[in-house]
């Protein structure tokens, strides 16, 4: 769990979210972006970039990186409320 009192769920609806929890779990684990980006294995433009919300490209492995660094995961759920998919198609 992040040491950040924020909600332990956060729904992103853009890069501009997604680079705003990138970057306030960053900072809740007083890391440079630098060492992030180190840490992440990706350049320090690329992280900057992405906190900003102004990387419109970034690859699924590359981005799931960046979120575990930070101690981020990745959750899907649907938004409708229907029965969940049993992933046989009908």
């Amino acid at each position: 769990m992040l040491p950040y009192q924020h909600d332990p769920a956060v729904v992103i609806h853009d890069l501009e979210q997604l680079g705003t929890a990138l970057r306030g779990a960053r900072r809740a684990l007083s890391i440079t972006q630098i060492d992030a980006a180190l840490l992440s294995n990706v350049s320090p433009r690329l992280w900057n970039e992405t906190e900003l919300g102004k990387r419109r490209h970034v690859g699924l492995e590359t981005l799931l990186r960046m979120m575990n660094t930070v101690g981020l995961d990745l959750v899907v759920s649907s938004r409708h409320n229907t029965p969940s998919h049993t992933g046989h198609d009908t």
